[in-house]
């Protein structure tokens, strides 16, 4: 058994670090990267249903609404 210190400690749980030597600042690195991708994926699902929500208010069918916001018809009705 391996003695537990602070190199094989780090990257217990970091599933793409196996086999490979990832610095403590590449994972930060890393890890702050996939977090702003996270962000701004959100923030584009957020204005979808906002815009989806105004082409609605404004009359407009749910095929035209989802056509053009990428919204599935689930999505939509998880907006009413």
């Amino acid at each position: 058994m391996m003695p537990k210190t602070a190199s094989n400690t780090v990257f217990k749980n970091v599933p793409y670090a196996i086999g490979k030597r990832y610095s403590l600042e590449q994972l930060q690195q890393d890890k702050f990267e996939q977090g702003i991708e996270k962000g701004i994926e959100k923030g584009r699902v957020s204005e979808r249903q906002e815009t989806a929500c105004k082409m609605l208010d404004d009359g407009l069918d749910t095929a035209t609404v989802m056509k053009y916001t990428g919204l599935s018809s689930e999505e939509l009705a998880a907006l009413w």
